[in-house]
């Protein structure tokens, strides 16, 4: 099953869904859990009504790709 998380490129944040079930943005990876997605689809309507594009510069992330052969660049 695909893990995805959404990250601020600018602040380094992560978009989750709080107590409440509004999202929000929040520091820490560890405390990200409400912000695994296992739809990327799910992930991307998150980002597309809830971020400013310019500022928050989002970014889906898929963890399980992470530490692997196909790994993200980093450029």
């Amino acid at each position: 099953m695909p893990r995805f998380v959404i990250q601020s490129m600018t602040s380094g944040k992560f978009l989750v869904l709080g107590e409440d079930g509004e999202p929000c943005w929040i520091r820490s990876l560890r405390e990200a859990g409400a912000g695994v997605f296992t739809d990327k689809a799910q992930a991307v309507q998150l980002i597309h009504d809830n971020c400013d594009f310019e500022f928050d510069q989002p970014s889906v992330v898929d963890l399980d790709k992470l530490g692997t052969k196909t790994d993200y660049v980093i450029s």
